[in-house]
């Protein structure tokens, strides 16, 4: 709280005078430090016409009219903006004040500014510097000169940019809402002191000239960065670039267009932009992300493309492993990586980041693609020695997202029907006005059904019942809603067939185990796995690293923790069921846990016995099941039918 304000009141409300001590035991600070507040609201005192009363051993009191005690509380109601600041909000304060002027600040200013000690300045001082390290940018605190921000000014832009005074981009890039926008002009247009229409009609001008158009975030980031370039000219600061990165963007023809959009900002602005800044609004249009190319060979980044193509391919053999799909002839998300790491190689090249305002919520939704495209991204960090940061690999995720949603698996389908042409057509129609995935391969009668084997369909829809070795569903001539929810969930065991490859070995399903915390069993579990040659040591420490990302819950009593790949050398399942439950996440107890440990290679087995997992869990009452069997061999047997696919024995 405002800890002067807190003092008025105390002497205020005291009707006499009070004790220094007595004031500083209520506000539990030191009576130094009251004492020098005292200093200050002494002359505030004297501007509201009031009188501060010290009598030696007593205490201090405040003499005057009452109207003017009130005015004096007001006053310092009305200054208070610091006094509520979180220590990340005041540390984005102190930032945007060192970043927005040119002089430095002085320590004794921000301790009353922020009503806060030298301490505590100190300790944000060193939390913003950890945020500044990738931006080789320091905030640095000298006796004579104050605080001032060190750095290269390329990288100081950047820190504004990526921590700038204006609100984030998600709600407007998210929403996109008329309200949303003018929140974010308003913003921008009272912190920078600048026209963000101008500046947007400026950018819009450059896109109609370079022939593409960027994406939202993108074409605000380019605003913000113009904002900045003609904010830092007018304060005297110029960015300085390297001779061969001036000699390489000389020659782009975005060049041209760069120095027509300097001139056209000189004249809007009146700011004068040295030649450099042409050269770095250039290296901004080669860097940003764009939705749409008139012509592909504009944006090359070298006279090698090729090279750029073959690592672009090699990735997504990578990534499809990971995610035990097959991509690579999805030449959809062949051309937009290529679109997409065109531009971004070029950004990083020359120290550019763009901002990723829907990082967090990639990240969330995404995890298991996000973790995919992550474990290959040194690909691109070793073949052109840039490193991509996690806001850049978010984007790349939602490439594989789509093309996940595209590799649909078609599953050829006989409908077989007793009703005639009309019934039959009718059912064709809502098959394939329902399902994508169907590829109708003939409509027949009974009879005809035999003509059809396992090599030529996967799946039979009929309006009769048959026996057949092919899985059959049977619907009613009209096909039902109710129809259509049973194909919906029977669909899945088609497109995602259960492997019987894997299985769950006796001992490794454990029955009544008992211990008292999550890591402790872990350890217990891998410690087995190391000794039978199915993982190596660093498998646990992986473990834990993608528990701490989140919970791996799949159900309130079932957790499935996993590590990484790279350490397993065998793939291998193991189920626990605890004697009683242990706390493993979010306050949520766990009853059974089932440890993956599976080799890329096995990726898309492990796939299939998830699925089968869900699809059990599905039915509330197969957990109540499991946890009855209380011996072993059964139980092993009950997960191998269940999840592996594994038919029970005739005996």
């Amino acid at each position: 709280m405002n800890r002067k304000e807190e003092i008025v009141k105390i002497i205020l409300q005291a009707n006499d005078f009070v004790s220094v001590e007595s004031i500083a035991k209520q506000l539990k600070t030191s009576t130094k430090t009251i004492r020098n507040d005292l200093i200050t609201l002494e002359n505030l005192m004297n501007d509201h016409s009031l009188v501060l009363l010290r009598k030696p051993g007593v205490g201090v009191s405040i003499e005057g009219d009452f109207f003017d005690k009130q005015q004096l509380l007001n006053t310092l109601k009305q200054n208070t903006t610091h006094s509520y600041l979180t220590p990340e909000e005041r540390r984005s304060q102190l930032l945007h004040a060192l970043l927005l002027n040119r002089s430095s600040k002085r320590m004794k200013d921000l301790e009353l500014d922020y009503y806060v000690s030298r301490a505590t300045i100190h300790a944000d001082i060193a939390a913003l510097n950890e945020s500044l390290k990738p931006f080789q940018c320091e905030i640095i605190f000298d006796k004579q000169q104050g605080l001032s921000l060190r750095g290269e000014e390329a990288q100081q832009r950047q820190v504004m940019a990526h921590f700038g005074p204006l609100e984030p981009l998600v709600e407007y890039v998210m929403d996109g809402s008329t309200k949303s926008k003018s929140t974010f002009i308003k913003r921008f247009n009272d912190v920078l002191n600048l026209d963000f229409n101008k500046i947007e009609s400026i950018v819009n001008d450059a896109q109609n000239q370079l022939g593409y158009t960027f994406s939202i975030e993108a074409s605000l980031n380019l605003i913000v960065h113009i904002a900045i370039a003609i904010q830092r000219s007018k304060q005297g600061f110029d960015v300085t670039l390297s001779h061969d990165l001036v000699t390489t963007l000389s020659q782009q023809s975005e060049y041209t267009i760069a120095k027509d959009i300097a001139k056209r900002i000189e004249k809007d602005f009146d700011v004068s932009l040295s030649s450099s800044e042409s050269i770095y609004l250039c290296l901004h249009f080669l860097g940003a992300k764009r939705i749409k190319e008139l012509q592909l060979k504009h944006m090359s980044i070298s006279s090698d493309t090729q090279d750029l193509e073959n690592t672009i391919l090699k990735f997504i053999r990578k990534v499809q492993s990971s995610m035990g799909l097959f991509l690579e002839n999805d030449s959809e998300l062949f051309n937009s990586l290529l679109l997409h790491l065109k531009p971004t190689i070029n950004r990083l090249t020359y120290g550019l980041s763009l901002q990723n305002p829907l990082y967090e919520e990639i990240r969330f939704n995404y995890s298991s693609i996000y973790d995919a495209v992550e474990r290959h991204i040194q690909l691109f960090n070793e073949t052109y020695h840039i490193h991509i940061p996690p806001n850049e690999i978010a984007y790349l995720v939602l490439h594989f997202a789509a093309a996940k949603e595209r590799n649909v698996t078609m599953i050829r389908t006989l409908v077989m029907c007793a009703s005639g042409l009309g019934t039959s057509q009718l059912i064709v129609s809502k098959l394939k006005r329902t399902f994508n995935n169907l590829q109708i391969v003939d409509v027949v009668a009974s009879f005809e059904g035999a003509f059809y084997q396992s090599k030529d369909i996967d799946l039979i829809i009929s309006t009769i019942a048959l026996d057949s070795p092919i899985k059959t569903i049977i619907i009613s001539p009209l096909l039902s809603d109710y129809d259509i929810s049973m194909i919906k969930h029977s669909l899945h065991d088609v497109e995602n067939p259960i492997v019987n490859t894997l299985r769950f070995l006796p001992h490794h399903v454990w029955i009544q185990e008992s211990e008292e915390d999550k890591e402790t069993l872990l350890k217990h579990m891998c410690d087995q796995l190391v000794s039978e040659g199915y993982v190596s040591e660093e498998f646990f420490e992986s473990i834990l690293a993608r528990e701490a990302l989140g919970p791996t819950l799949v159900s309130p009593t079932l957790a499935i923790p996993h590590g990484e790949p790279h350490w397993v050398m065998q793939s291998v399942t193991m189920w626990i069921s605890l004697s009683k439950p242990i706390l493993w996440a979010l306050g949520e107890r766990v009853e059974h846990i089932l440890l993956i440990a599976s080799q890329e290679a096995d990726a898309s087995q492990h796939k299939a016995l998830m699925h089968a997992l869900m699809s059990q869990l599905d039915n509330h009452h197969w957990e109540t099941h499991i946890k009855q069997i209380s011996d072993t061999l059964t139980l092993t047997h009950r997960l191998n039918q269940d999840l592996c696919g594994v038919k029970p024995s005739k005996e």
